[in-house]
Parts: C-alpha cells; sequence; structure tokens
C-alpha cells in the first residue's frame, strides 16, 4: 500500500477555505435569524467578525461601534458553537474598568478575563517570584532623589544636566533652520519662553553671576526674546557672565537697524547678529533680506565695530556656543561659566526653569518605560545614535543618554536590592517563565485582545508566546488604531500594521463600520481629519443614528485672561438650558475633557464648584445666579481618561496653539520616538488622535473651547467657517491674526504672532 505524505500548510489552507465557506453560509443564516448578545443585536460586520475563525483575527472598529459587544459575542460563539470550555478562553484588556465592564457583561462565566498586568503577576506567582510590584509613586521618587544626588556630589553630572535643560530640553529641533517663515514663527510658538536674565529679574531675584548697572537694570526689564535661537544665546551669555543688551540702538546705525545683542564687558563691545542663512549661501527671506546682511558687515567694517555673525546652519552642526567662545575669546572677552552650585540655586528658583527640570523627570520615566516596553538595549540605541546625520540631534541624545544611564543603572540595582519589579519586568519575566515552564499557560485554545492598538513590544511578545505553548491556539483581536494614544507608554501601531508578522499567523482582517454613539457631521470630519495621517488604516465610518451630532466652536470673551476657559463654558451651558429647559437638561450628562488634568484650573472658583478628584476625575457644580435654588453637575477629566466614555454633551476646554494645549507641543520628543517604529511618523500624529478621541465622545453635541487670538490648528483643518471667520490672517506667518492699533492718521495692522518674531505691519 503506497503512503502519501500530506503537506501540512496546504491542508490548513485547505481546512480554512472549507471552514470559511462555512462561515459565509452561518453569517447568511445568522443575518436571516439575527444575532445578538447581551439583549444587542449584531450588524452584518459584527457577525463577520465573531462567526470568523482564522488562526489570527484583526478587527477595527470605529468609536462607538460596540467592540466591547463584539468582543461578548465572539465568547459566546467561542463557547456554544465552538463547544471550548470557558476556562481555555483567555480575554486581555488593558485597564481594570474595561475588565470589570466584561466580568459583569458576559453571559459565559469562568472565561478567563484579566489586564495583562493581572495575567503577569498570576504567572510570577506560578513561577514562585516572591517580588513584589513597584508604584509610580515609589518610581517618581526614586528618580527624584537619584537626580538631586548626582547634581549635588557629581559636577560633571551637574553641568550636563543644566546644559540639556537650558539649552536642548525645549528645543528638541534644530532652532534656526527652518524652510518658511511660518515654520519658525510655529516652532518659536511652541517652544519660546522667557530668557533666564528675563525671568530672574521679573522674580525680583538678586543676580548672583553679574553685577548689572542701573542702565543695564532698565535694559534688562525689555528683554522680551522673539525667537528660540535668540533666546538660548541669551541664556549662553548670561550663564557664561557676558553682560548684553537686547536690540539696543548701535552707535552711528540707521533706527531701523538693531543688532540682536550687543555684548559689553568692560570698555570692550561686541555686536552680535544670529543671520538665516544656510551653507550655501541661501536664505528663506530671499535676496533683500541677504543684501542687509552683507550691509551690515560693510556697515561694522566701515566703523571698526568687533562684529560677529551666528548663521543658521551653525545649529544644524552644532557649532554655535564653540563659535561663539572662541570668537569672544579673540575679541578679549573673560568667559567664564556660573559653579554649577550656584547655577543650580538659580534655575530652582526660576519658575519656568523649575518647570522643566521636574517634566525632565517624567521624560526620564517615560523613556524608561518605553525602552523597557519595547525591548530596546541602552547600547543599541546608543549604536544608533552614533550613526545620526543631524550633528544637533546627535549631540541632544548623547547628552540625554549621559544623564540617562546613571540613573537607569541605579534604579535597576534599587529594584533588584529592595526586591521589586517594575510593570515592564512583570511582562517580561512573565514571557520567560511561559517559554521556560512546559506546564505554564498550557491549557487556553483561544486568546482575545481587547485595545489592541495599545500592544507594546513586551505584551506582543507574551501573548506570542502563550500561543505558541499551545497547539492551534486561535488568536482574537479587536480595537481602533484611530484611537491610539498611549504612544508614550509604548504602544506601536507597527504591530498592527504587520500583524501577521508579528504573531506569525496567518491573519484575517476585517472592519466594524457602524458607529452608533454619534451622527453627522461628527462622522464625516472625524473621519476626514483622522485620515490626513496616511499611516492610519482606511474606514468608512457611517452612523446608524437619525440624530445629528454637530461640533460648534466657541470662542472665549475677548476680555478673558489667556489661562481661563470660564466665559465660554458659561456660554455653552446658557445655550443648552435655553434650547432644553433646566429640568430636561439636568437628566441629561455632560463632561468636560482636556488634554491635561490640570486645565481644570481654567474654570473660575467662583463660577463653578470643584470637589476633589476620584480617580482623576473631578465633580463639577454649577449654580445659576438667576435661580441659586438650581444647579447642575457634571464632571472633568484628561482626553486620555474620557476614552470609553459617551455623553450626550462634551465641551472640551483649552483648544489653544500653545505649548500645553492642542496639540501640546511637548508631547512629541524625538528621544522616544526614537524607541518606536517609524510607522507613525506623521506630525504630531498621538495628539491627532488625542482629538479625535475627545471629538467622538458625544451623542448630541461636541463644544471645542478657544481663544480667538490663538486657536488650534486643528480646529482650521475641521471648520471652514472657523478660517472665513478667522479672514485676518497674517500674509506672512500665516498663523497669527492681525491686531488693530489706531494711530493719529492711520490704522495699524500688526501680527498677534510679533511676540514670536513675526514682524508684519502695515498701514491702513
Amino acid at each position: 500500500m503506497r503512503k502519501y505524505k500530506i503537506n501540512n500548510v496546504i491542508l490548513r489552507r485547505y481546512l480554512r477555505l472549507v471552514f470559511n465557506l462555512h462561515n459565509q453560509q452561518y453569517i447568511r443564516k445568522m443575518q436571516k435569524q439575527g444575532l445578538s448578545c447581551a439583549g444587542c443585536s449584531l450588524d452584518r460586520q459584527q457577525i463577520e467578525a465573531v462567526v470568523a475563525c482564522e488562526d489570527a483575527q484583526l478587527v477595527l472598529a470605529a468609536a462607538g461601534s460596540g467592540k466591547t459587544l463584539s468582543l461578548l459575542a465572539k465568547i459566546e460563539y467561542i463557547n456554544q458553537a465552538l463547544m471550548i470550555p470557558p476556562h481555555q478562553i483567555l480575554a486581555i484588556s488593558f485597564t481594570r474598568k474595561t475588565v470589570s465592564e466584561l466580568r459583569e457583561r458576559c453571559a459565559i462565566k469562568g472565561v478567563d478575563i484579566c489586564t495583562f498586568h493581572g495575567l503577569g503577576r498570576r504567572l510570577l506567582q506560578y513561577g514562585n517570584d516572591s517580588r513584589s510590584l513597584i508604584s509610580e509613586e515609589e518610581t517618581a521618587r526614586f528618580f527624584e532623589r537619584e537626580m538631586a544626588s548626582l547634581i549635588a556630589q557629581n559636577p560633571d553630572y551637574a553641568q550636563k544636566m543644566h546644559d540639556f535643560i537650558l539649552f536642548y530640553y525645549s528645543t528638541p529641533k534644530n532652532p534656526a533652520d527652518f524652510p518658511t517663515h511660518a515654520a519658525r514663527i510655529s516652532f518659536n510658538r511652541a517652544c519660546l519662553r522667557r530668557s533666564l536674565r528675563d525671568d530672574a529679574l521679573r522674580s525680583s531675584l538678586p543676580n548672583h553671576a553679574i553685577a548689572l548697572d542701573s542702565g543695564a537694570q532698565e535694559q534688562a526689564t525689555r528683554d522680551r526674546i522673539r525667537s528660540k535661537d535668540e533666546q538660548l544665546v541669551a541664556n549662553w551669555l548670561f550663564v557664561h557672565q557676558i553682560d548684553y543688551q537686547y536690540r539696543a540702538i548701535c552707535d552711528d546705525a540707521p533706527q531701523s537697524y538693531r543688532p540682536t545683542f550687543t555684548l559689553i564687558q568692560g570698555d570692550l563691545k561686541v555686536y552680535l547678529d544670529l543671520v538665516y542663512v544656510d551653507r550655501t549661501g541661501h536664505s528663506p527671506y530671499g535676496k533683500d533680506y541677504l543684501r542687509a546682511c552683507r550691509w551690515r558687515t560693510r556697515f561694522h567694517g566701515a566703523h571698526n565695530h568687533r562684529y560677529l555673525q551666528l548663521f543658521a546652519y551653525q545649529w544644524r552642526e552644532d557649532t554655535v556656543y564653540t563659535a561663539l567662545r572662541t570668537a569672544l575669546v579673540k575679541f578679549g572677552f573673560q568667559v567664564r561659566r556660573i559653579p554649577a552650585e550656584v547655577l543650580d540655586r538659580r534655575l530652582q528658583a526660576l519658575d519656568s526653569y523649575r518647570s522643566d527640570i521636574l517634566t525632565f523627570q517624567s521624560l526620564i520615566q517615560a523613556f524608561l518605560v518605553v525602552q523597557k516596553n519595547n525591548l530596546r538595549e541602552l547600547s543599541h540605541i546608543k549604536h544608533e545614535t552614533a550613526c545620526e546625520h543631524d550633528a544637533y540631534a546627535k549631540h541632544r541624545k548623547r547628552l540625554f543618554f549621559d544623564l540617562y544611564q546613571p540613573l537607569f543603572q541605579s534604579y535597576e540595582q534599587y529594584l533588584i536590592d529592595c526586591r521589586y519589579y517594575d510593570f515592564a519586568d512583570m511582562i517580561n519575566h512573565a514571557t520567560e517563565l511561559v517559554n521556560d515552564v512546559p506546564e505554564c499557560a498550557a491549557q487556553y485554545r483561544y486568546v482575545l485582545l481587547d485595545e489592541v492598538q495599545d500592544l507594546s513590544v513586551n505584551r506582543c511578545h507574551l501573548v506570542r508566546a502563550i500561543l505558541q505553548k499551545n497547539a492551534n491556539c486561535r488568536l482574537f483581536a479587536v480595537g481602533d488604531d484611530w484611537q491610539s494614544i498611549y504612544r508614550f507608554t509604548g504602544s506601536d501601531l507597527g504591530l498592527i500594521k504587520e500583524f501577521e508578522r508579528t504573531f506569525s499567523l496567518p491573519t484575517r482582517r476585517s472592519f466594524i463600520e457602524a458607529t452608533h454613539r454619534f451622527g453627522t457631521p461628527t462622522t464625516a470630519l472625524s473621519s476626514r481629519f483622522i485620515l490626513r495621517n496616511p499611516h492610519q488604516s482606511s474606514k468608512r465610518v457611517v452612523s446608524d443614528r437619525d440624530k445629528r451630532t454637530p461640533i460648534h466652536i466657541v470662542f472665549n470673551a475677548e476680555s478673558a485672561r489667556r489661562n481661563d476657559d470660564s466665559s465660554a463654558v458659561l456660554r455653552v451651558l446658557d445655550l443648552l438650558l435655553e434650547r432644553y429647559g433646566y429640568d430636561t437638561l439636568r437628566r441629561k450628562s455632560i463632561q468636560l475633557i482636556s488634554r491635561y488634568n490640570h486645565d481644570i484650573q481654567r474654570l473660575d472658583r467662583r463660577m463653578f464648584r470643584v470637589g476633589q478628584p476620584v480617580n482623576d476625575v473631578y465633580r463639577i457644580d454649577w449654580c445659576m445666579k438667576s435661580h441659586p435654588d438650581q444647579s447642575l453637575s457634571f464632571e472633568f477629566c484628561s482626553i486620555h481618561k474620557s476614552k470609553g466614555i459617551t455623553r450626550d454633551f462634551v465641551i472640551v476646554l483649552n483648544m489653544n496653539d500653545d505649548q500645553m494645549g492642542m496639540p501640546a507641543k511637548r508631547e512629541s520628543d524625538p528621544l522616544l520616538d526614537a524607541l518606536l517604529s517609524q510607522e507613525d511618523g506623521f506630525a504630531y500624529a498621538e495628539e491627532r488622535r488625542l482629538f479625535y478621541v475627545a471629538i467622538t465622545r458625544a451623542r448630541l453635541a461636541t463644544y471645542l473651547i478657544a481663544n480667538r487670538l490663538n486657536p488650534s490648528p486643528f480646529l482650521l483643518e475641521i471648520s471652514i467657517d472657523l478660517k472665513n471667520m478667522l479672514n485676518k490672517m497674517c500674509p506672512r506667518c500665516l498663523t497669527g491674526v492681525l491686531l488693530e492699533k489706531h494711530c493719529r492718521q492711520n490704522i495699524l495692522r500688526y501680527c498677534s504672532n510679533y511676540r514670536y518674531g513675526c514682524d508684519y505691519c502695515a498701514k491702513q
């Protein structure tokens, strides 16, 4: 009898084809009969997602489309149709809140539903690991103590820390090499802050480094730096005890010309200009600017002035500070750096720079989390940095690693000494245990992943280890890459894009595109907005609701303070009261959300009573002046916290083009991007997804609160009416709004970005 050897791959493909044909028949049958779960009917796409049984299945679902319902229906189908016992089904989500919801709503009892961290902790207990989990608060306290100790005991470390904080931390990109004037102004808006000297004088602090005479003191109070590169140079001069005047009148020069800096030390005087010219001699400001630069050189030469120019290309080459020091020494200046201990005291006394030091600690912790969650060795990261072509970026990364490495080594030793592990270690060690111990996690036949867009590399490895340990175990993953908002913890969209390769399994992709939460025009506006990023998957989101869900933009009163959104929130509440009436409105749900928790301070406490936060959610009571016996209650939380909620009305605060507005300019540090895949290289991609989450929470209406003078660029993208309303945009920088100043005979129109270097001004 002849024996035939059957190719396993061909057999699996044949069985999959037969099974899919059966699935199509089952789908048509379920559509006729109606498939439901937890009392809710499923649409065709949900039914297809539930009954398809490939080795791996990736379901990308729109906001409000019933991801949780589909996951619960999948569990019922696996148990009842495929006859898989509950204890052989593993469902994993990312938060305790969603896990509690799944356990409460799941009709099949005995299913293993847990978070990644709950699964990791259980596996380590199985392996008799007696270590305990370190809290985030303890981690923060450790880094605070260790950084303070290194700064106090190691002068070299202290100097590197000061250099990074002052010259590189708030400047993630080369500060002068921009292709257009508009790009430079946008960068200044994001990164500019007061100079060290200006901040010290505004804080009424004694000057420990430089003894300024009365004239210099008066000049220093007008030290309003207008661009980031000028601020960096001013700080370098201050740190090296070089007195300067900013844009002071130059002797014998026309009134229209004022050098950027006039440096003074004793009888020596040097004029310094920052020139936006590249290596080839070209400038984004055109030929007139180049002629003006040549005139300055001739003017100072004719008057035998000591004159120095710093060029834009020197920032990219990271030679600005070296060139400045060399030139000043050549001119006869004494360049002496303020001692590290004195400078540290000065920085700690200044609000803006003290804030930078605190947030730098947060960057250290974020880098640690992303590095460990994505299994990146520090030596490999440093090797990649050595191959960096941009000298400025290379030096910035090297300086950061010099600060990070001793902290990282001390932290790892601290975990060993105290018998701690952190969340990343928990997942990594659990994966090793699954791989090494034969009986560990060997009972599963189906693994279901909720919120798959939040997967990091180490979580992915844990799931893959469980799949490999269990022969013929299948994977079902559901999520929405449009709502991937945890990149700062290591979530990587590249894992979704390469899902089949990630898990080494044949994968079926499907979509759930009908949303039950919101209607038009939110469906069209939100989809068009998010798909400007070509790395997001293409979905055609439709609504099954008859009611509209409009998005309104509401401006604060012109008299309102820059950091106060109370006037606009009151306008929204008054509009809702007028439309619905008090009795109806108090039965509806209202949610205030914003980019950061501290934006709760944008509400005037005289108008709103704010309670203590519970799980980072604030309760707010509004007592109406016209009816003191009536009040409305609602909640406030961050956009991150709001993910997954649905409310009737959502009010989004601080939709401004500011450093801490939307998009938040501080959240896209290239240091973190270097640890992740390049599948998310679109500008402000994470902030764009955050905004998408914000505008897809409401059933009835969304209200976006902004300042009329600096609305978020995201608002300009979604609203043609806003573009038409703001037809007074500056023609030069294309981001500012034209303001008017009435003079005796004329009306001057100037750009609102004059603080950031846009000098557009015209008579009317």
